[in-house]
């Protein structure tokens, strides 16, 4: 080989590893990009990662809280349902109630007529004999003073 051989394939060499040092620079390069982006896209994934799980906490705190007024809902419902039913017992209980004292007013209403008519009919009778009763005495009497009279 000649000396020029030798230097051109000097020159070829050192141009090749020139253009590998450019190529490992831009492939360093793209490297260094691309590490930044995968940092940029951990750092949001991360955020992405808090967020789901702030969301699923507060889900999970929304989902207590549902049940919770679920569970008070329900347990008026049966409060309320309980109230309903006893006022309906209370108003069966009532109105029985009222036609028994119905029942008991009416039996006082046909004895008080009762007594009233044996009273009305007894105070007749007392008048009646009292009149009789005194018819009686002043007939004796008015036999009396005739006899007295007579006598005297």
């Amino acid at each position: 080989r000649t000396i020029l051989g030798v230097f051109d394939d000097a020159l070829v060499a050192k141009q090749e590893a020139a253009e590998s040092r450019k190529t490992n620079d831009a492939k360093q390069l793209r490297v260094q990009e691309l590490e930044s982006a995968l940092r940029v896209q951990e750092s949001d994934m991360m955020h992405v990662e808090r967020q789901l799980q702030y969301l699923q906490e507060r889900r999970a705190r929304t989902d207590r809280a549902e049940k919770e007024q679920a569970r008070e809902h329900s347990i008026r419902v049966e409060q309320l349902r309980r109230e309903q039913r006893d006022a309906l017992e209370e108003k069966s209980r009532v109105k029985i109630d009222s036609k028994r004292n119905d029942a008991l007013l009416h039996e006082l209403e046909s004895k008080y007529t009762a007594l009233k008519d044996e009273r009305d009919r007894n105070a007749k009778l007392v008048r009646e004999r009292f009149h009789l009763l005194t018819s009686t005495v002043d007939e004796y009497s008015n036999k009396i003073e005739e006899s007295i009279q007579k006598g005297v």
